[in-house]
């Protein structure tokens, strides 16, 4: 952490979001969190659980980071309050509900990431074609995932370095499989984590004075 730091620290929440696409057939999870933050649900399929870049198809650009660099997914543009590059309008006065207000944050940046789920009978080919939010328009990579039946896949992971004061965040995920697209918009809601559990006792004068309580008082005898 730098000089200019100090204690300008700005709390990540972690936040979560799910959908199911195709009619159930394929199920997306979104987690934003700090990098190693595990995913609620795990994946009991026994499959890789990473994405084959070889069936990818190669990266946009190199493959550049999210907002303000980093790894995995590369970055459009600077989210529905702009344009992408696709030339479509952003969050205008009439294209839903107010953006939250999104800031700069001075500290690794947070991870987006994004799991499939394949609940078919047999392997599918998914296309992220839109992955977009206040947190940025994001190419999630690789540009092709291939998931086996009954397995979940979880793609490059997206870091972005905005902060957004809000309890939830829209978030446009467009996917594509042999040829049909389903857009939905998912929400990013705060998960509260658990607190940990408390120590166990220790050992020590509290349980000694326990087991070894101190002697009665007796009067002073008269005089």
């Amino acid at each position: 952490m730098g000089a200019g730091d100090g204690g300008n620290k700005t709390p990540i929440p972690r936040m979560e979001a799910r959908g199911i696409f195709f009619d159930g057939q394929v199920e997306a999870e979104v987690l934003l969190a700090r990098a190693g933050a595990s995913w609620a649900h795990k994946d009991e399929s026994g499959g890789t659980g990473k994405a084959d870049q070889s069936s990818g198809g190669g990266h946009f650009g190199g493959g550049g980071g999210g907002m303000g660099g980093g790894h995995g997914g590369g970055h459009r543009s600077g989210g529905r309050g702009g344009e992408n590059d696709r030339g479509a309008p952003g969050g205008g006065a009439d294209s839903g509900p107010q953006s939250p207000p999104i800031h700069a944050i001075n500290q690794p940046g947070v991870q987006l990431r994004l799991r499939l789920t394949n609940h078919r009978e047999a392997p599918i080919v998914v296309e992220v074609v839109d992955f977009n939010s206040d947190l940025g328009d994001f190419v999630v990579l690789p540009e092709k995932i291939t998931v086996r039946p009954g397995e979940a896949v979880e793609a490059d992971p997206m870091v972005s370095r905005l902060g957004v004061g809000a309890a939830e965040i829209p978030l446009t995920v467009k996917l594509r499989i042999e040829g049909k697209s389903d857009q939905q918009v998912l929400t990013l809601k705060v998960v509260k984590e658990a607190a940990p559990a408390a120590p166990p006792p220790v050992e020590g004068a509290s349980a000694q004075a326990a087991t070894n309580p101190p002697p009665p008082q007796t009067s002073p005898s008269p005089q």
